[in-house]
């Protein structure tokens, strides 16, 4: 008789069942995969950002050393970069946010306008970097996406 009681007294125990674990897990995968999506999109978000004030900031820069006399010829080739942080317009150090430094050559000139091409080598043309830079520098009508292999925009200034 004390073995039946015991028997009903653990049937009777409040636990959870595996339903509730299930349950439990499901809604713990959820929240974990709204948490790397956030996580990823505010990632995407500052990068671009940070890539669309450095281009800012290269496309001054160039402007600058324009309008102060410098000859534009000396921005052309791979020298871009190094002239401008050579004038000190530039920090010593600029890479994108994947860690790869900025290409930018000044492709036409004259007196008063030129064209700098601005390559983002972190960023391949047609993947989802890329894709929003595209999209955030579409309002700006002195901006044009460049197709190819790296990620490139031409600015006029």
């Amino acid at each position: 008789m004390k073995r039946m009681l015991t028997k009903k007294w653990i049937r009777k125990m409040p636990g959870i069942t595996v339903l509730e674990v299930m349950l439990a897990l499901a809604v713990s995968a959820l929240i974990i995969i709204a948490v790397v999506m956030f996580y990823n999109a505010t990632k995407t978000s500052a990068s671009v950002s940070k890539v669309i004030s450095d281009m800012n900031g290269i496309v001054a820069a160039a402007d600058t050393y324009i309008a102060g006399g410098g000859a534009a010829s000396n921005l052309t080739g791979d020298n871009a970069i190094s002239t401008l942080q050579g004038a000190g317009l530039l920090p010593a150090t600029l890479n994108d946010p994947w860690g790869l430094p900025y290409t930018a050559t000044v492709t036409a000139a004259t007196a008063s306008t030129a064209t700098i091409e601005i390559g983002i080598p972190g960023a391949k043309s047609g993947d989802s970097n890329c894709n929003a830079l595209v999209s955030a520098t579409a309002s700006q009508s002195n901006v044009t996406p460049v197709s190819g292999g790296t990620c490139s925009f031409v600015y006029q200034l």
